[in-house]
């Protein structure tokens, strides 16, 4: 067995011991067992998929890292959503990441009128 913990910025989600881990990192799909060498993963958006006792069970994670040392599993990601039916996961990740999306948009934008404001104002400048 092996101790799984998925971290987000605000909290420890999950803590649980587990027989495998099957995500996928920037190279692909993987599969952690508790005798698999010790690692660092870059993780992708996706799905993460753990086994323990009772059915599979699932986690909808953002981007983010894992790290296997020993028999402990560590896993800290942006945003995660966990429970067993993956239809519900998959429509609060999709409402998550739009408002995530919207919110960037809207930074980018104050970011743009920042930059063109600098910009006006460092010409102003050089011309006198």
């Amino acid at each position: 067995m092996m101790t799984l913990k998925i971290f987000t910025p605000s909290k420890v989600l999950k803590e649980i011991s587990v027989k495998k881990i099957i995500g996928e990192d920037t190279n692909g799909s993987f599969c952690l067992l508790p005798r698999h060498i010790d690692c660092v993963r870059i993780l992708v958006p996706g799905l993460l998929m753990y086994v323990s006792d009772g059915p599979d069970k699932y986690v909808g994670i953002d981007e983010g890292v894992l790290v296997k040392c020993k028999d402990e599993v560590r896993i800290s990601v942006k945003n995660a959503v966990y429970g067993i039916e993956l239809g519900k996961i998959k429509e609060k990740l999709d409402t998550d990441l739009k408002k995530i999306d919207e919110n960037e948009k809207k930074v980018r934008s104050i970011l743009m009128e920042i930059e063109v404001d600098f910009i006006k104002k460092y010409v102003e400048t050089t011309k006198t």
